[in-house]
């Protein structure tokens, strides 16, 4: 059994994805480590070859470079960009205008990105305007107002859908263009998205992408789409160095490497198997009787334990471990606006054990 983090990590995965790919042609560019060998499964440092599928996934942005058409291999500037925006007839003037308001928002944040994945998505990119039966059976779920298919490139929209959050669904589906590519070479379909190290899941990897978009857009947390895995991984990455551009650069396995290495000491003890699909439908069963249950109480000791240890110190005041209580609570609850998540009960006894663990004398009731 591995620890706790190294599971939840397994559930991070991206929008579930059609099988196929755009055409891109070939490239001179030789595949690393000779991968063509004859063997099934080829895994390098950043990348594998499964030959039964015809399929390699890469892991990091620097291994695109051994793949990508020649065009594409530069990193493209922001005018680039902006003008692959204007050359695409398959986007609608009101599409374009989303788009170039995310790409002048991520322009002015100045962060350091590989943006090849973006420009060669927004270079082949479609958007189609479905009504809400044909979305229901694109995403196989209800109520759905977008989603980003990034093996077919296109976004498609719900043009009966709820008119009111479309300022959060589409930054959210612009956003997995950052990192999610599909493209052909030499016969194989290249992956590139945070989330093809594991095959399946997508929770945490939707709150990834909403938590960091929002911080681009400033939306308000009860907005956001996937906002109860939004509130998981804003909780994770708490008091971490995982950034932004870990995100859009890196992939699942950077994730549960920073995981792995910020709370291995702290909760050693909890084995997360049995979780692993309960927290994979969290976002879809909050409204429901499961987060009564024992299962949904353990994540809220869990998660709590964490963000308390990644804050409080032998040196913090009572006032300044009672901000972070009372953060804390603010966090969930934003995600929560039913209250049906949160558990003080379990926030208390991982506040206790956290204070107990540093030393620190404090009736937190």
């Amino acid at each position: 059994m591995r620890k706790i983090f190294v599971n939840i990590v397994v559930l991070t995965a991206c929008i579930v994805l059609m099988i196929g790919c755009y055409g891109c042609g070939q490239t001179t560019v030789e595949m690393p480590h000779n991968p063509f060998d004859g063997n099934e499964l080829i895994i390098g440092d950043d990348y594998t070859v499964d030959e039964a599928l015809k399929r390699i996934n890469v892991y990091s942005s620097a291994r695109l470079t051994d793949f990508l058409p020649q065009k594409y291999v530069e990193n493209p500037e922001y005018e680039d960009i902006r003008k692959a925006i204007q050359d695409n007839s398959d986007i609608d003037d009101t599409f374009k205008s989303y788009l170039e308001d995310f790409v002048n928002k991520l322009e002015a944040s100045n962060y350091n990105i590989d943006l090849r994945p973006f420009y060669m998505n927004i270079s082949m990119l479609k958007v189609a305007y479905v009504g809400e039966s044909e979305m229901t059976s694109i995403i196989q779920q209800p109520n759905g107002q977008g989603v980003f298919m990034p093996d077919i490139h296109t976004v498609y929209l719900n043009k009966d859908g709820n008119k009111d959050i479309v300022y959060a669904v589409i930054p959210h589906e612009i956003g997995h263009m950052l990192n999610n590519l599909y493209f052909e070479y030499k016969g194989y379909t290249v992956i590139r998205d945070f989330c093809k190290a594991v095959n399946y899941g997508f929770i945490l990897e939707e709150g990834l992408d909403s938590l960091f978009v929002d911080t681009l857009y400033e939306i308000d947390p009860k907005e956001l789409p996937y906002r109860i895995p939004n509130n998981y991984s804003q909780v994770l990455i708490n008091g971490t160095d995982y950034s932004f551009e870990k995100y859009v650069n890196g992939s699942v396995i950077d994730y549960q490497s920073v995981l792995d290495n910020s709370v291995k000491d702290i909760l050693p003890e909890y084995d997360f198997d049995d979780l692993l699909f309960d927290i994979s439908n969290a976002n879809n069963d909050y409204k429901h009787d499961a987060y009564n249950s024992e299962t949904y109480k353990s994540l809220d000791l869990i998660f709590s334990t964490v963000y308390f240890d990644s804050i409080i110190n032998e040196n913090s005041t009572s006032n300044e471990i009672r901000e972070a209580y009372d953060d804390y609570i603010s966090i969930v609850s934003a995600q929560d606006p039913e209250g049906v998540i949160l558990n003080k009960d379990m926030v208390n006894k991982a506040l206790e054990e956290v204070l107990t663990r540093k030393n620190i004398s404090l009736d937190v009731h």
